[in-house]
């Protein structure tokens, strides 16, 4: 992976004995002594002096860095063919094997790896002709696979088993669109793990077949392209390490192609805290979220999720989608004004393209002995961001009257794990947020902006879940919580609540304001009448 070179810090170099014909930027393991080498993509030049400083060169600019010199034994290895490499590749003294450019294969069958911790760095002209076959720990660096024939060792180019950790960077994947060719296998039940950088995968049938019992590390800036499935068999057994780490990543696919498709039995996490999925649409959501609104499927338990993905425009558009959404659906709303009073009866999200630039506003032609409220949720597993709602915000209606009952609240259904983010709620004549009844279960309100709510509270939490990092000012109470909370508890972390009458209120049986259902953290008050109140 690249490492940064910083001014005024000690930054620790392996320098290696034996001198190599560096061909690329891709690492920065390999310094030598009175070498210039490119020390990252963004072409900075540094140079390694005899006296062991080292200076870079950046706009015409040289100044010195402040470097820990490490040397290190292990022997490197130059190759030229498949030949050079397999032999390498089971020397137990060799490491690091730099590839020059050509083609690499064997007569006898495809290339393994079967000893572990080798580095394998290529170049743009480095090319794997009949696969690779990784029985141990391997990274993999600026490779191409590419074949003329169909007929490929497992019908892959790159298959992994036997409990091997490999990192695959900078690798490109092409297939030539031959039936049932795939780009990476991870071999049923093998308890391998793959993470995969800055790589590419075209022409293929899968991209990325994971199996049981395998685990998915790292997978961040891939392209998938002219794929019929980009991530597949997350089965049960098999686990994603870590979901914030498998982002941005851009799926192209085949008709009817599936970026990523998982099923029950899917795991997440990582040694101890490894956990089954349970929440599907959360999972799925997260999953084309990170990855630019990827096309998520499941399947087993899970087969009614899908995150199709919606841009609206207006209002018609709007409605006509959420009539006809399934749960896992994922609505964008362009910059503009929508009227309130928008229900969401199922799993969905609703992101606004920015938080300053989307307005859910009242409507003009609304029955007056009707009340209005900007967003109501019948549905559990629902996502609201990046957007405003604003009561005062249409110049048809009158400017002095707050004309939302409420910015957004539950229906009668009892919904759970929703998440309200990044969301801006103000002039309001009754409450911002209003959960209810006690039996609501983990709602997450988090980086929203709750101002001028009229006779009421900011947020009323009357269920389980966590309020962080809100901003909640001139209201009558900030937030309103109750004890009485049937399951869980309730988290406020890092508010920042000022102008209130009442910066927090909780009705407790007991006298301690802080019980054992509701916990306060670092919460910072201003200019509040009571900053922390409660009724028994």
């Amino acid at each position: 992976m690249e490492r940064q070179i910083k001014d005024n810090v000690v930054n620790e170099l392996l320098i290696l004995d034996e001198k190599v014909n560096y061909e690329n930027n891709i690492i920065l393991q390999v310094l030598l002594k009175g070498e210039t080498l490119n020390l990252d993509k963004n072409s900075i030049k540094v140079t390694v002096d005899k006296n062991k400083g080292l200076y870079c060169e950046e706009n015409e600019e040289c100044y010195s860095l402040n470097i820990k010199f490490k040397y290190i034994n292990k022997k490197i290895k130059i190759v030229s063919n498949g030949e050079e490499l397999q032999k390498a590749l089971d020397d137990k003294t060799v490491q690091n094997i730099f590839l020059q450019s050509g083609e690499y294969k064997l007569t006898n069958g495809p290339i393994t790896i079967s000893l572990k911790d080798k580095v394998i760095i290529g170049n743009e002209e480095t090319i794997f002709t009949n696969g690779i076959i990784i029985k141990a720990d391997t990274c993999l660096k600026g490779i191409k696979f590419i074949s003329e024939s169909s007929i490929i060792n497992n019908n892959c180019y790159i298959y992994v088993c036997k409990f091997s950790n490999v990192i695959l960077e900078n690798v490109d994947i092409q297939g030539n669109n031959f039936k049932d060719l795939n780009g990476i296998i991870l071999e049923k039940n093998s308890m391998s793990k793959i993470s995969i950088i800055n790589s590419s995968m075209s022409n293929l049938s899968v991209g990325i077949q994971v199996n049981e019992d395998n685990v998915l590390g790292e997978i961040k800036n891939n392209k998938f392209n002219n794929v019929k499935f980009g991530i597949s068999n997350l089965k049960k057994g098999a686990a994603i390490e870590d979901i914030d780490k498998i982002i941005n990543n851009t799926f192209s696919m085949k008709e009817n192609g599936e970026d990523i498709s998982f099923s029950s039995g899917v795991n997440i996490g990582k040694g101890d805290n490894v956990k089954i999925v349970t929440n599907g649409v959360s999972f799925a959501r997260k999953l084309s979220l990170n990855n630019n609104y990827a096309f998520v499927k499941g399947e087993g338990m899970f087969s009614d999720i899908e995150t199709k993905f919606f841009q609206v425009s207006n209002d018609e558009e709007l409605n006509e989608v959420l009539k006809s959404s399934n749960n896992g659906y994922i609505i964008r709303l362009i910059n503009g004004k929508y009227y309130g009073n928008i229900c969401i009866d199922k799993e969905i999200a609703l992101v606004g393209e920015s938080k300053e630039n989307v307005f859910i506003v009242p409507n003009e032609n609304y029955n007056k002995n009707v009340f209005q409220y900007g967003i109501s949720i019948n549905s559990s597993n629902v996502l609201i961001k990046n957007l405003t709602i604003d009561g005062k915000k249409n110049s048809k209606l009158d400017n002095e009257v707050c004309h939302f009952r409420d910015g957004i609240r539950y229906g009668e259904d009892i919904p759970s794990n929703n998440e309200l983010k990044e969301i801006c709620i103000k002039n309001i004549s009754r409450r911002g947020i209003s959960i209810w009844p006690e039996t609501v279960v983990n709602t997450n309100i988090e980086n929203c902006n709750i101002e001028n709510i009229e006779s009421q509270q900011g947020i009323y939490m009357n269920g389980s879940g966590e309020i962080k990092n809100c901003i909640i000012k001139n209201s009558r109470i900030g937030i309103e919580v109750n004890n009485k909370i049937k399951n869980g508890a309730v988290l406020i972390e890092n508010n920042f609540i000022c102008k209130n009458e009442r910066g927090i209120l909780i009705y407790s049986k007991e006298k301690d304001p802080e019980s054992k259902n509701i916990n306060l953290k670092n919460n910072f008050f201003e200019n509040n009448l009571f900053q922390i109140d409660y009724k028994l």
